[in-house]
C-alpha cells in the first residue's frame, strides 16, 4: 500500500532454517497416527450408525464443521501473522515460522512435501481424535451422533487446511484435477481468493480452509477490533515483527487500530535469528 512505508519482510532462507530433522520426525509420526485414528473414527461411524437414515443430520454437521474450520483457520493465521516471533517457544519455529516464511517467499509452501505441509495440523488434532473415540454412538442418540460427525469432519478439514493452502499457492497446472474442481466451485480456498491476502501488507482474508468467511470478517472489521484490543491490553503493535515497526505503525493508524500521531519509541525489524532480507 502506498501509505504504508518501508515494509521489510524477514529473510525466507533464515526462516527456513528453523525446520530441523527432529521436527520432521515428529511431523511424520503425527501424520501416521492421525491417519490411523481417522480410519478408526470412520469405521466406528460405519459400524454403529444407519448412514441413510441420518443423512440430513450428518450433512448438517459436516457443513457446520466446514464453517467452523474456516473460522479457526482464519484466527490461527491472523495470530501467526500479527503477533509473536519465531523465537516464541514451540509455536515460533512451527506455526509462526511457516506463515512468515511464505510472506517473504509465497512459493515456499508449494515446494514443501506432504509431511512438512500437514504434520503440524495432524499433531495438534490428535487429542481431539482420541477424545472422539469415547463419544457413545451405540446408544443411538442424535445429539451424540451430530457431535461425533462434527468432530470427525472438523479434524479432517483442519488437517486439510495447510494442504488446501498449498494448492492455492501452486501453479494451476500442477494442482490435481479434483483439487482444481473444488477450487473452482469454492468448496475449498481458491488461488484468486487467497491472492487478496498476499497483497502487502497482508492485512485481510486470513481464512484458508474454504475462504467463505473472509468477506464477512473484513466487512465487520473483526480482526481490526481484535488488534485494537491487543494494543489496549498488552501495548502490542500488530504485525510489528513481520513488516517492521515503521510500516506496522503506519498501517495500524490507517486502519484505526492506533490513534493518529502514535509513536512507537522503538524500531523492530526482524529478530536476532530471522533478520530481514
Amino acid at each position: 500500500m502506498q501509505d504504508v512505508p518501508s515494509v521489510r519482510l524477514q529473510d525466507a532462507k533464515e526462516l527456513g532454517r528453523h525446520y530441523t530433522w527432529k521436527k520432521q520426525l515428529l511431523e511424520l509420526c503425527s501424520v501416521l497416527v492421525f491417519s490411523a485414528l481417522l480410519a478408526v473414527m470412520l469405521y466406528r461411524l460405519w459400524l454403529n450408525v444407519d448412514l441413510r437414515a441420518n443423512a440430513l443430520l450428518i450433512t448438517g454437521a459436516f457443513l457446520a464443521s466446514m464453517v467452523v474450520a474456516d473460522l479457526i483457520s482464519g484466527l490461527v493465521h491472523w495470530l501467526a501473522d500479527t503477533w509473536g516471533t519465531v523465537e516464541f517457544p514451540i509455536l515460533g519455529p512451527t506455526l509462526i515460522k511457516n506463515f512468515r516464511e511464505h510472506h517473504s517467499d509465497p512459493k515456499a509452501l508449494a515446494r514443501k512435501g506432504l509431511v512438512e505441509t500437514n504434520g503440524d495440523n495432524c499433531m495438534i488434532l490428535l487429542p481431539a481424535q482420541v477424545g472422539a473415540l469415547f463419544i457413545p454412538l451405540a446408544e443411538g442418540r442424535v445429539e451424540w451422533l451430530g457431535f461425533y460427525v462434527f468432530v470427525l469432519s472438523f479434524t479432517f478439514w483442519i488437517m486439510m487446511t495447510n494442504q488446501i493452502h498449498k494448492w492455492a499457492h501452486m501453479d494451476p497446472e500442477k494442482v490435481n484435477v479434483v483439487a482444481r474442481f473444488l477450487q473452482r466451485t469454492h468448496v475449498i480456498l481458491s488461488a484468486p481468493e487467497h491472492e487478496i491476502h498476499h497483497t502487502v501488507p497482508f492485512e485481510s482474508h486470513y481464512c484458508i480452509t474454504n475462504g467463505w468467511l473472509n468477506a464477512v470478517l473484513a466487512r465487520t472489521r473483526f480482526f481490526r477490533r481484535m488488534e485494537w484490543l491487543g494494543w489496549k491490553i498488552f501495548g502490542a503493535i500488530p504485525r510489528e515483527n513481520d513488516i517492521g515497526t515503521e510500516a506496522a505503525v503506519a498501517l495500524a493508524i490507517r486502519q484505526g487500530v492506533l490513534p493518529e500521531g502514535f509513536e512507537a519509541g522503538r524500531e523492530v525489524v526482524g529478530t536476532r535469528s530471522t533478520p530481514v532480507a
